[in-house]
C-alpha cells in the first residue's frame, strides 16, 4: 500500500513539473526556475520612491485635510481644493452684464443645483454635502481660481504644469510633446499661449488614479472605455469633466455632457489678453487630460489651451 501511495506522489510531481508547475510554500523562496520572470515593474519602485515624498495639508479656512507629493522639486495637492466659499447659481453666465464684461467668481459642485428658493447659506451647506464636493472639489471660474488656494500656496501657471509632464516623461520613459496645428489659425484671438499648437501624448495614465475608468455619460456610442491609470505619483487625477454656462446634463446640470468622467481639467494662473471673445473679454490658459484620444495607438492626451474664463474648471495648489 505504501509503495501504491509513493508511486501516485512521485507520478503526480512528474506531470506538474512536465507542465512547468510548481507548488511552493507560503513565503517560500523562488530559486533558479527556468522561463520564470521575476524583474519588479519599473512603475513599482517609482511608487516607492514617490511614497517617501507624500506629505499632508490641512487647509486653516475650513478644516479639510489634501495629500500632496513632491515632483521634481514642486510640492502639489495630490487631491482637487475642496474650498468653497459660496455657491454661484448655474442659470447666468458669471461675467459683468455690461460691456467689457470683465469676469466675476464663480463656485460650483458637481450634481448640485443652487436653489433660488433658498438662502445663500442653506445652498452652501447643501452643496458641502454633495456626493460630487468631495469626490470632485470645487470647480471655479478663473477669477475664483486666482483666490483660492490657501495660505503660503499658489495656483500653478502652464510652465510648472509641463515640468510635471516633463518630469512624469522622465521617470516613466515614456510619452513625448507633439507639435500639431490644433487651432493653428489665430484669425480671431491673439495666441500667446506657447504650448498651445502640441499635446502631451502617453505621460497621462502615470498622474490618473487607478478608479478612473469607464464610460462618460451617454457616451457609449462616442468614446471607447479605457484602462485605470497607474497613479505613479500618488497624483489622483480623476475625470470630472468642467462647469459650462448652459451645457445640459441629466445627472449633473450644467457639466458637460460628454466631458463627465471622460476628461479631468484645470486652471492655471495665465491669463491671454485677447480683447473681446465670444461676447467676453478673457481667455485663460487651461489643461484638459484625457484617457482616449482620436489619434494613432489612441494614446491619451494632454492638451494646454485657451479658454473663457467664466468655466468652471478643477484646480490643484502648489506650495510656495
Amino acid at each position: 500500500m505504501k509503495k501504491i501511495i509513493f508511486l501516485i506522489t512521485i507520478i503526480a510531481l512528474l506531470k506538474c513539473a512536465g507542465n512547468g508547475l510548481v507548488d511552493l510554500e507560503p513565503n517560500e523562496e523562488i530559486t533558479n526556475l527556468e522561463h520564470t520572470e521575476l524583474k519588479q515593474p519599473k512603475s513599482t519602485n517609482l511608487e516607492k520612491k514617490y511614497s517617501e515624498e507624500k506629505c499632508t495639508l490641512i487647509d486653516s479656512r475650513d478644516g479639510n485635510k489634501y495629500g500632496c507629493v513632491k515632483v521634481s522639486g514642486l510640492t502639489w495637492m495630490s487631491e482637487n481644493l475642496r474650498y468653497l466659499p459660496a455657491v454661484t447659481p448655474g442659470d447666468q453666465y458669471p461675467v459683468e452684464t455690461t460691456s467689457p464684461y470683465k469676469p466675476l467668481a464663480g463656485y460650483y459642485v458637481y450634481n448640485y443645483t443652487y436653489d433660488s428658493k433658498v438662502s445663500e447659506e442653506e445652498n452652501l451647506i447643501s452643496a458641502l454635502s454633495a456626493e460630487g464636493y468631495n469626490r470632485y472639489g470645487v470647480y471655479y471660474t478663473h477669477k475664483a481660481a486666482s483666490d483660492a488656494c490657501p495660505i503660503d500656496w499658489h495656483l500653478p501657471n502652464a510652465e510648472e504644469w509641463q515640468s510635471l509632464f516633463l518630469a512624469t516623461q522622465e521617470e516613466t520613459g515614456k510619452g513625448e510633446f507633439i507639435q500639431s496645428e490644433f487651432m493653428s489659425d489665430g484669425s480671431l484671438i491673439k495666441r500667446v499661449n506657447p504650448y498651445e499648437k502640441g499635446r502631451w501624448n502617453g505621460v497621462e495614465a502615470a498622474l490618473r488614479s487607478k478608479d478612473w475608468l469607464g464610460y462618460s455619460e451617454g457616451s457609449e456610442s462616442h468614446y471607447p472605455d479605457f484602462e485605470a491609470g497607474s497613479d505613479l505619483f500618488g497624483f489622483n487625477i480623476i475625470g470630472g469633466g468642467m462647469w459650462r454656462p448652459g451645457a445640459k446634463s441629466t445627472s449633473a446640470p450644467g457639466f458637460m455632457r460628454y466631458d463627465n468622467n471622460y476628461r479631468a481639467y484645470f486652471w492655471t494662473s495665465d491669463i491671454v489678453e485677447t480683447g473681446k471673445y465670444g461676447g467676453f473679454s478673457e481667455l485663460a490658459i487651461g489643461i484638459r487630460i484625457e484617457p482616449v484620444e482620436n489619434y494613432p495607438n489612441n494614446d491619451g492626451a494632454i492638451w494646454t489651451l485657451n479658454m473663457a474664463s467664466y468655466n468652471g474648471l478643477a484646480i490643484r495648489c502648489v506650495k510656495d
